[in-house]
C-alpha cells in the first residue's frame, strides 16, 4: 500500500486543540488532512515527510495513520471525523484511532477541554463494549474544536444535550469502525 492522502475542507475556520501530529497548542483550522501510510511505516519524523508530499499550513489539522478505514461525516452542527485500526495494537505505532470533533456553534476554552473528556470515554467505552481489553492504541490523537471561540465558560460534558449527542455519536462512529476493522 502506498501513502494515501485524504484532504476535507471544513468550510469555516475552528479553534481546535489536538494531540495530532499538526498542529500544536490551540489553533485555527479550516481543514483536516489524514494521511493514511502502509502497516510497516516507520519514520521518526514523519511531518517533514508529509510536508514534501501534501501542503501543510497553520490551517491544517493533520493526521497519520494506517487505518484503512474511516468515516467524515455532519449531524447537525457537528463535524465528525474518525480513522481507525487497531489489529496488533501495542508497540507498532501504525495502528491508531484518530477522532476530530468540531463544533458550529460558541464555546470557551474549557468546553473544548470538556470535549477532549468526551470524545475520550465514548472511544473507550465503544473498545471495551466491542469485547477489547484495551482503551485505545499508542499512537492514538484526538481533536476538538469550536467555530466562535468566547470566554465564558459554556458546558459540553456529557450531562449536557452536546455533550451527550457527542459522546453517543462517537461512540457509533468507532463501533462501526470495529465491525468493519473485524469483519
Amino acid at each position: 500500500m502506498s501513502t494515501i492522502i485524504k484532504t476535507f475542507d471544513l468550510k469555516e475556520n475552528y479553534f481546535v486543540i489536538t494531540s495530532g501530529l499538526y498542529p500544536s497548542g490551540l489553533s485555527k483550522i479550516n481543514k483536516i488532512i489524514s494521511v493514511f501510510v502502509p502497516e510497516d511505516y516507520n519514520n521518526p519524523e514523519p511531518l517533514k515527510e508529509i510536508k514534501k508530499i501534501t501542503k501543510i499550513d497553520s490551517s491544517t489539522l493533520l493526521f497519520i495513520t494506517a487505518a484503512k478505514n474511516y468515516l467524515f461525516f455532519i449531524n447537525r452542527n457537528v463535524i465528525y471525523f474518525v480513522s481507525l485500526g487497531i489489529r496488533n495494537t501495542g508497540k507498532h505505532a501504525g495502528h491508531t484511532i484518530n477522532i476530530a470533533v468540531l463544533v458550529k456553534e460558541r464555546l470557551s476554552f474549557n468546553s473544548i477541554i470538556e470535549l477532549i473528556k468526551v470524545i475520550t470515554e465514548a472511544k473507550c467505552g465503544a473498545l471495551m463494549d466491542f469485547g477489547l481489553n484495551i482503551t485505545g492504541t499508542v499512537t492514538d490523537a484526538v481533536a476538538a474544536g469550536t467555530s466562535a471561540l468566547v470566554k465564558n465558560t459554556i458546558f459540553a460534558g456529557t450531562a449536557t444535550p452536546l455533550g451527550s449527542e457527542i459522546g453517543k455519536n462517537v461512540y457509533r462512529a468507532v463501533t462501526e469502525l470495529l465491525r468493519k476493522e473485524f469483519d
